[in-house]
């Protein structure tokens, strides 16, 4: 039967032209957080490009960013330029409060070999002391015909992870370390790493999976719903590791025996013993591309006059902004009788005058003390986005 003619169809009602969007509503959250609200034209400025920032990060994670170890050597370093030897079972172990000088000698993609020196810090060293560690470092550069890099906790490149096998552990403290510590890990840029957390229950998260060890020497292994096969993996290694005898319990979430449960302190919380994660995380283990990520937002001003340089608009404000936060941080501003502090100046009049350009910058890796109080940052999650 050949189908009805068109005229035989029924025809749909003549659509009507659908109206224009209503104008979005400002939901107030910009206008309580600056002192006014921001007004935008609807679209990004011409010079940010989000294709390109997004498939253009700081470090190329793929087989062309692969670099070949040939030598590492790793040493735990003193102010006074002293050098200590560290034993080869320990190398992939450091300590927030100690520093560390890594020689690394290795081939880039393209077979190129290259020679860098790591001083590596951690949270707890106070500037100073790196300050005169870097002296030291700096001959020590030289005479590998290197070049010197200084990292500070939560933010080793990838060739760093690399130079110490791939998987890093960070305790806290020093040497000699206590039995008793927790263990969360995580892949960071291609690697592994695994960062010593509170001894306590409600450390635990879906997401990630965890290395328990007692006083007497017992192992656990902690596997979150949303740790990754990879995370896994690592951590079986690093249980087997650490274990004096090898031997370590396997623990799902959810089916927590009692007798690891009483390893811990009582919790203090109401509710389960082992407070519940957010249930996205449970996607992260079959998310290949997870990642979380860090952008900055960066206004310059074209200056004339010979400086031959951008002048950030945020560096305007910096000193007096730096001065309101570090008071706010202060003793004397907390409580009820807190003294009000010196508050942040008049946010510039949106949109910005000509000669101002955004830029997107995006810090990899970062950490908590990336953060500046003089600039806006965008924080991708994978799952939230926070500003």
């Amino acid at each position: 039967m050949s189908p009805p003619r068109s005229a035989d169809r029924p025809q749909p009602d003549t659509p009507k032209t659908a109206p224009a969007p209503a104008a979005p509503k400002h939901d107030g959250i910009f206008a309580d957080f600056f002192d006014e609200a921001p007004v935008t034209g609807g679209q990004l400025p011409d010079t940010i490009d989000t294709v390109q920032v997004l498939h253009s990060p700081p470090y190329d994670l793929g087989p062309a960013g692969k670099v070949r170890t040939q030598k590492a050597e790793i040493h735990e370093i003193t102010g006074d330029g002293r050098m200590l030897s560290i034993a080869p079972q320990e190398q992939h172990m450091l300590f927030q409060g100690s520093m560390y000088i890594c020689t690394h000698v290795y081939s880039d993609s393209k077979g190129v070999n290259i020679t860098d020196v790591y001083l590596w810090a951690g949270n707890d060293v106070a500037e100073s002391n790196i300050e005169d560690a870097q002296l030291f470092a700096r001959t020590h550069a030289k005479q590998n015909q290197a070049r010197l890099i200084v990292l500070r906790q939560g933010n080793e490149p990838p060739n760093f992870f690399d130079a110490l096998g791939g998987i890093v552990i960070t305790r806290r403290g020093t040497q000699p370390a206590t039995k008793e510590f927790m263990l969360c890990g995580r892949r960071h840029l291609g690697h592994l790493a695994f960062d010593e957390v509170d001894f306590a229950l409600k450390s635990f998260s879906s997401a990630f999976v965890y290395l328990i060890s007692t006083e007497a020497g017992k192992v656990y292994l902690w596997k979150g719903r949303g740790c990754s096969a990879e995370e896994l993996s690592g951590a079986r290694l690093m249980g087997m590791d650490l274990a004096p005898t090898g031997d370590f319990q396997e623990v799902d979430e959810g089916s927590e025996p009692p007798h690891l449960i009483s390893v811990f302190p009582p919790p203090t919380h109401k509710g389960p013993a082992i407070p519940r994660s957010a249930d996205h995380w449970r996607y992260k283990a079959t998310s290949d591309r997870y990642r979380a990520r860090l952008y900055r937002i960066d206004q310059q001003q074209e200056t004339s006059g010979g400086w031959g340089q951008s002048l950030q608009v945020g560096s305007f404000f910096a000193t007096l902004r730096r001065s309101s936060f570090a008071q706010s941080l202060s003793p004397t501003s907390t409580g009820a009788h807190a003294e009000p502090g010196p508050q942040s100046p008049t946010t510039p009049k949106s949109p910005l005058p000509p000669g101002i350009t955004t830029k997107i910058v995006e810090i990899m890796p970062f950490c908590q003390r990336d953060l500046e109080p003089e600039y806006v940052y965008v924080l991708d999650a994978f799952f939230e986005m926070y500003m």
